[in-house]
């Protein structure tokens, strides 16, 4: 099973920012092709400066939250078992712009 499913199911179900002193705050849901979530899954925020490393595992629900400062970053996720998957995101002060 390829986490690209998973990813895009994670992207489609819920993004979220909120403002919070120029932090802001990505949160998903890592699910597999049937919707069951992935527990301990690794979801890694990076943008091509290696201090300004992001990282969350997901919860028993799937559930993670990774506070970041607005740049554009490379979302992954990973498990045992499954291929990473990556797409590209921007965070601004009024959204989430994905790209893949």
């Amino acid at each position: 099973m390829r986490l690209t499913h998973i990813l895009l199911l994670f992207v489609a179900i819920l993004i979220t920012i909120q403002i919070h002193a120029q932090t802001f705050k990505v949160s998903g849901i890592v699910k597999r092709e049937d919707n069951a979530p992935i527990e301990f899954a690794n979801a890694v925020l990076k943008n091509g400066n290696p201090d300004n490393l992001a990282d969350a595992m997901t919860d028993e629900n799937g559930k993670f939250e990774i506070k970041v400062s607005p740049d554009k970053y490379v979302l992954s996720v990973s498990f045992v078992g499954y291929a990473t998957d990556s797409t590209e995101i921007m965070v601004d002060m009024y959204r989430i712009i994905q790209r893949n």
